[in-house]
């Protein structure tokens, strides 16, 4: 750590001083205790296949804490394109305001939205859920959207072949699966 005698000239005398070491730590010195309280939001790498695994039932489920980011919406644009009532439940900021509320009672994969399946690389999640929903055959477009560059899905097609779904791929489609019963 930087003594004060160290720090630069611009620094003013009673500034706050934050150590970082690898992230193993924070350790910050300051002139008043902290107080208060924060909201924490749940992470979207958890809420994404959380909100895909609720078109498995057709009762209503409630997912507390969700982020409210893009990703976000446009889950739940999808999962109302396949036919399910998904929502985000009061305000931003208030007591419940990152509560989602989806009810997949009628789903049908013939209607998922293509568009958004193009433009959002998450859309994958909802591929196993709706083979075991429907135990039927279903089609999307490549899921797209990603920002980071080229990432493959077989990780996720070889998963589904060994569990007994025949995943066709073709230029503008990830797979047509149809589960052997």
């Amino acid at each position: 750590m930087l003594g004060r005698s160290q720090l630069p000239h611009a620094l003013p005398k009673r500034c706050n001083i934050v150590r970082i070491t690898l992230m193993n730590s924070f350790v910050i010195k300051g002139g008043k205790p902290l107080k208060g309280e924060v909201s924490i939001q749940g992470a979207k790498n958890a809420a994404l296949p959380i909100l895909a695994a609720t078109l498995l039932t057709n009762q209503e489920c409630v997912i507390e804490r969700v982020p409210r980011i893009e990703d976000i919406k446009r889950m739940l644009e999808l999962l109302r394109s396949l036919g399910a009532e998904a929502e985000l439940v009061g305000q931003a900021g208030e007591s419940g305001g990152n509560t989602v509320r989806v009810r997949a009672e009628q789903v049908d994969p013939a209607k998922l939205d293509q568009e958004i399946v193009g433009r959002f690389r998450a859309s994958a999640l909802v591929i196993g859920a709706l083979i075991g929903r429907t135990k039927g055959v279903m089609e999307l477009a490549a899921p797209g959207g990603c920002q980071i560059g080229a990432r493959s899905l077989s990780t996720h097609m070889n998963a589904f072949r060994e569990l007994g779904v025949k995943v066709e791929k073709s230029e503008t489609r990830v797979g047509q699966g149809e589960k052997s019963m």
